[in-house]
């Protein structure tokens, strides 16, 4: 598929784009996982769906049908700039609801797959007003989210590599705080510290993540109590931020000695993320954080010695907090009271919080090709936060660590 002509052949050459054996690699997957459903067709329209599947994010649909001979991406704004970002052969202007049956030549909609999770209903409405004023039947919505989910829980080669990428970028990021960390310097300089390096290495910006409502920039570059202010975010750490408008993350507070500073941040390459955390410290730590900080790398190091393809994820989460509590680490495992999280790991991806979610009560099992991330975090109220965080590959042996900084407590 040639450049189209009002793109110029020097423009988007450094980008990286999804390969069309990738699509369709992607595309035969979620069609395994809709078959039984019935569905006369499906149209997908969420930002992370559509480049997942499309190659591209210009707004517009992926409409999907067994009548139609593969996928067609209806690209409503920068059609252009589709064309060229997508690697499927079928690439349209979009047209709207009540001339979109006929203009993909599907003659009856009885049954559509949506994001119903995601898209908005007035959205939803329209589309179904649309289809019924040109088909004459109003069509059954069909939730094809989870479908989807699942489908991008499992990574390929090529997603693996995109995200070992973002983990250069964290990894980066990491060893600079040491370098730069100095007494009386105030979280945000330390941020922008760890920001600029990563952005240096490709950094673009921006953590998607799926909850509704969730919204997040980089992580949190958090020093002793600032880091035990937790927020309606979901999360163990979260901050003051800069003001109840972003209600976490780094703040004006200015670092101390002998007091533990969290790095929690997401790498993102090609809209794949990492996610990655370290504790560092001015000066040594008090004895008693400091053994904390060894029990929690000690419970870390063992669920990556033992974690399989296979495994339930809520027997995960349950062999994390059987082991906090043989560490005698138990009070302030993953926060503390009403505020204390029960997972102790998430899917990552092209959002934060994907498949699976290593949470207590979850049935689901970890499946081989997923990307994970592992946090086991200690809260100690009015002091601080400790641990670490890596993100893995679930390989067929078992854990393959992507984030590679140094581990372990840093004392400058």
């Amino acid at each position: 598929m040639g450049l189209p002509q009002s793109m110029s052949k020097s423009e988007g050459t450094d980008h990286i784009f999804v390969p069309r054996s990738e699509l369709g690699r992607r595309h035969g997957s979620l069609h395994q996982r809709l078959d039984g459903l019935q569905l006369d067709m499906t149209l997908i329209a969420t930002n992370v769906n559509l480049y997942y599947l499309a190659g591209s994010m210009q707004e517009g649909m992926l409409a999907m049908s067994g009548e139609l001979p593969g996928p067609v991406y209806l690209a409503r704004r920068a059609f252009d700039r589709a064309r060229h970002e997508s690697a499927l052969e079928d690439v349209r202007p979009a047209v709207g609801p009540a001339k979109l049956s006929g203009a993909l030549g599907v003659s009856t909609v009885r049954r559509l797959g949506l994001e119903l999770d995601a898209v908005p209903h007035a959205w939803a409405d329209r589309l179904v007003r649309g289809l019924e004023a040109s088909t004459g039947s109003r069509p059954e919505l069909v939730d094809v989210s989870q479908a989807i989910r699942e489908v991008r829980s499992i990574k390929s080669d090529w997603e693996v590599r995109m995200v070992e990428g973002a983990a250069r970028q964290s990894d980066a990021a990491m060893e600079r705080v040491p370098e730069v960390l100095r007494e009386g310097m105030t979280e945000l300089e330390l941020s922008v510290e760890v920001e600029s390096t990563m952005r240096r290495l490709g950094w673009e910006g921006i953590t998607r993540m799926h909850r509704f409502g969730s919204e997040m920039y980089m992580g949190g570059v958090l020093s002793g109590p600032s880091g035990v202010r937790t927020t309606g975010f979901q999360a163990v750490i979260g901050g003051w931020g800069l003001s109840p408008a972003v209600p976490h993350g780094a703040s004006r507070r200015s670092i101390g000695r002998g007091e533990p500073i969290t790095v929690d941040i997401c790498g993102s390459h090609a809209g794949y993320l990492t996610d990655e955390t370290r504790t560092f410290s001015l000066g040594p730590l008090p004895e008693a954080l400091r053994e904390a900080q060894s029990a929690a790398e000690e419970l870390l190091r063992a669920l990556e010695r033992e974690l399989r393809p296979g495994m339930r994820a809520g027997g995960v989460w349950e062999r994390a907090h059987a082991l906090a509590t043989d560490l005698g680490i138990i009070e302030g495992f993953m926060g503390v009271g009403d505020e204390r999280m029960r997972f102790i790991g998430h899917g990552v991806g092209l959002e934060l919080d994907e498949l699976p979610v290593l949470a207590q009560g979850m049935e689901a099992a970890v499946p081989e090709g997923a990307v994970i991330a592992l946090e086991p975090k200690l809260v100690h109220p009015g002091v601080g936060v400790l641990g670490e965080e890596n993100t893995y590959h679930m390989t067929a042996d078992g854990l393959r660590l992507l984030t590679m900084a140094r581990r372990g407590l840093v004392e400058v």
